[in-house]
């Protein structure tokens, strides 16, 4: 009776079993093949099969159970499978086999199989479907494949560094910048970024920018090629950070301005060339002035005096004898004459006004403003506190001529009725300012068509002329290491402003 209630309960032990291992094949998601056969293991019939092999092979049981392999799953004979269960059966030793199936060069399956033989000479094949992980990770493959040849054939130099001063990747365009054959090389050789730089500070400035900020853009320095020359990079970066907000690494992109630098260096000891021309044939137009007022005072000036003594001696000596019509005559002469002599005066005065000379800058100017107010009806208020010490010549003969074109642009542009010149000198320097009451103009407008006062294209001559006094008054300001700015706004009259350094004569 016991053997028999034992007996009884080790065979419910053993369906319970086979539930369980049932309800783990049919719960798994994992496909599972259970094969026989009858001929040594040349032919194999599907025996069982769970339900995770139902959802991967999109078959039901019926139709797998008791078909021949090869007639149910035909891909396990081109995979090459068939003679992995062949294998496995003969030998005994489980294996691992990957099957990928393709079509039009496209993955359309991937399994991953794993194949056991039983005791009972039965073949399980488990596995699992990573049809969407290969799919993934082919997708991947492709698209670090298109960086990578993007990365290396790109003509902008890249990179990533430590904070450290290290590179972690270099591209060829960035290696080949530097003279190194390859990336690798570069990598292995650059110990220490920082002494890639000319100036080391400029590292330093590069480091606290990007910390900062996170990114600089057009950082540009001069840096050591490998052969010892040196070169201009221009660098765009930014920092990579962790969860934590620490910077990990740098990365970015260089590009090689060593040509762009070296133009730019050109253009500016030309320009550099072309001032000190300006510069030098001021100065000659100054003192050919200065020598022409000079002839025409000591010579022109003096013959008209000479001749004005010689009619009005005339004059009183003949008054009695000669008639009426030569007297009129000679007094038509005598107007004339002085007319002449004021006219010479007047021209000795715009060439070099001798009040510049003798008594400085300020004096000149309200002398010029009384001038040019009696010439155009424009008011000119001019004030200031001048130095006790004078100015450098050219410093006054610069600020002189400014003055004298920007009220010419005045009076031939702006419609102004009053002008306010004021001229500073404290220890920032030397401050010149006029400005008018006019129409004004706008200065993007101004700057698109080059004009200096109003824009208009029916004024193209004076327009024209406006335009170089402008530049002749940058220019007369630059030649005295200063600086001019002009503001306007339509309506609202226009502002120039003269800063110079201030220097004294000598």
């Amino acid at each position: 009776m016991a053997r028999k209630l034992r007996k009884k309960y080790i065979e419910n032990e053993l369906k319970r079993c086979q539930r369980r291992f049932q309800e783990l094949l049919e719960n798994i998601n994992i496909g599972i093949l259970i094969y026989e056969t009858y001929d040594s293991g040349e032919t194999f019939i599907i025996k069982d099969v769970n339900s995770g092999a139902e959802k991967i092979e999109k078959l039901t049981r019926d139709a797998l159970i008791g078909k021949n392999v090869v007639d149910a799953l035909p891909e396990v004979k081109s995979s090459g499978l068939l003679n992995i269960l062949k294998r496995v059966y003969k030998t005994g030793n489980p294996e691992h086999y990957q099957i990928g199936i393709y079509k039009d060069e496209n993955l359309t399956g991937w399994r991953d199989n794993y194949v056991y033989r039983l005791s009972t000479k039965e073949v399980v094949v488990v596995y699992k479907d990573e049809t969407e992980r290969k799919q993934i990770e082919e997708k991947l493959l492709k698209s670090e494949e298109r960086y990578r040849n993007i990365f290396e054939s790109i003509i902008e130099g890249i990179f990533q560094t430590t904070p450290n001063g290290r590179f972690i990747l270099v591209n060829p365009a960035l290696a080949s910048m530097y003279g190194y054959d390859t990336p690798e090389e570069m990598i292995t050789a650059v110990e220490d970024i920082q002494r890639l730089y000319v100036n080391p500070e400029d590292r330093l400035r590069f480091k606290r920018l990007i910390e900062t900020h996170g990114f600089v853009k057009g950082f540009e320095s001069s840096q050591y090629h490998k052969n010892g020359s040196q070169i201009w990079i221009s660098i765009n970066a930014h920092a990579v950070k962790d969860k934590e907000g620490n910077i990990i690494c740098y990365e970015g992109t260089a590009e090689n301005i060593t040509l762009r630098k070296k133009a730019e260096k050109e253009l500016l000891e030309q320009q550099e060339e072309l001032r000190s021309l300006s510069k030098r044939l001021v100065e000659i137009e100054e003192a050919e002035r200065k020598r022409f007022s000079q002839e025409l005072h000591d010579t022109v000036g003096q013959n008209l005096t000479a001749i004005s003594i010689n009619l009005n001696i005339i004059n009183a000596k003949i008054h009695d004898i000669v008639s009426d019509d030569i007297q009129t005559r000679l007094k038509d002469s005598l107007v004339l004459l002085e007319q002449t002599t004021e006219k010479i005066r007047n021209i000795m005065s715009d060439l070099r006004p001798s009040v510049l000379d003798d008594y400085g800058l300020l004096a000149a100017l309200k002398w010029y403003g009384r001038i040019f107010s009696s010439r155009t009806g424009i008011n000119v208020t001019v004030g200031g506190v001048e130095s006790h010490e004078r100015l450098n010549p050219s410093i006054e003969n610069a600020l002189f001529r400014i003055t004298q074109e920007a009220l010419t642009n005045t009076a031939k542009h702006s419609r102004a009725t009053d002008v306010y010149i004021n001229l500073n000198i404290d220890d920032g320097g030397v401050c010149l300012t006029i400005y008018d009451n006019g129409k004004g103009f706008d200065t993007s407008l101004r700057m698109r068509n080059k004009n200096f006062e109003d824009p208009d294209p029916l004024n193209e001559k004076g327009e024209e002329k406006a335009r170089w006094g402008l530049i002749n008054m940058r220019e007369r300001a630059i030649s005295v290491k200063g600086e001019l700015k002009v503001e306007s706004e339509k309506g609202k009259g226009t502002k120039v402003i003269v800063n110079v350094p201030k220097v004294y004569d000598q």
